[in-house]
């Protein structure tokens, strides 16, 4: 997940942004990933509380896993934060991850 801050691109830019990173990815972008490109405002619709450091930035990373529910208890267990996204995943806010975010999605 990418996102750009300070140099906000307009609208207009956005597909450019897209098309730039699709040539580097070899297929194409979609909210599902390999990559997310959001406006700040969007990220903090996505990922409530999140401030990316620099821009743009690689804001967070989304981890498959099989069991969910396993996943938040170990998180809890450990100390770690817990929070929902605007989609209803969990996630471990940046600052106690080490720098990114990430996301819990089961599969």
């Amino acid at each position: 997940m990418t996102t750009f801050g300070k140099r906000k691109p307009s609208e207009k830019q956005l597909p450019l942004i897209r098309e730039r990173y699709e040539r580097y990815l070899g297929r194409p972008i979609s909210a599902e990933g390999p990559v997310t490109l959001l406006t700040e405002a969007d990220l903090s619709d996505l990922l409530p509380g999140e401030v990316p450091p620099a821009l743009p930035a690689l804001v967070a990373c989304t981890v498959a896993v099989p069991d969910i529910a396993l996943v938040r208890a170990l998180l809890t267990e450990n100390g770690l934060p817990v929070r929902k996204t605007a989609r209803g995943e969990l996630f471990v806010p940046a600052e106690a991850s080490l720098g990114a975010a990430l996301i819990f999605r089961e599969t």
